[in-house]
């Protein structure tokens, strides 16, 4: 009979393509995956809301500097977009201070500064 219906296993959702990942200095490597992720500190809000980013960075070296929504990565057509969310220290690609909500490409074998955390960017 038609239309013939697929046994559950054989229906998958589309995977998290992965399109890069960060490697930081203590060694840990975070897989990026997805449109965009967003990096800081999970902090725990005494009010209303949780301040929750895709990646949290707290226990890393540094990791008092980063903010608590700190700075986003997206992947779009091959490319790879960095944007710094209005941290209170900086995000900086090779150096260089991101203007906040501003996009900059970024390339493989980049150094990213979230405040003082440093990592490089690999592209897969």
């Amino acid at each position: 009979s038609w239309p013939q219906q697929l046994p559950p296993s054989a229906v998958s959702l589309p995977a998290r393509t992965k399109w890069g990942y960060l490697l930081f200095v203590d060694g840990r490597k975070i897989e990026l995956a997805g449109e965009r992720v967003s990096f800081g500190r999970y902090q725990i809000d005494t009010g209303t809301q949780s301040l929750r980013p895709d990646i949290d960075l707290n226990g890393l070296p540094e990791s008092d500097t980063v903010s608590y929504m700190h700075a986003a990565l997206s992947s779009s057509g091959g490319s790879c977009i960095l944007s710094d969310l209005n941290s209170t220290n900086g995000t900086f690609i090779n150096g260089q201070r991101l203007e906040p909500h501003k996009v900059v490409l970024i390339n493989d074998g980049d150094m990213i500064h979230f405040g003082r955390v440093a990592c490089t960017f690999r592209k897969t």
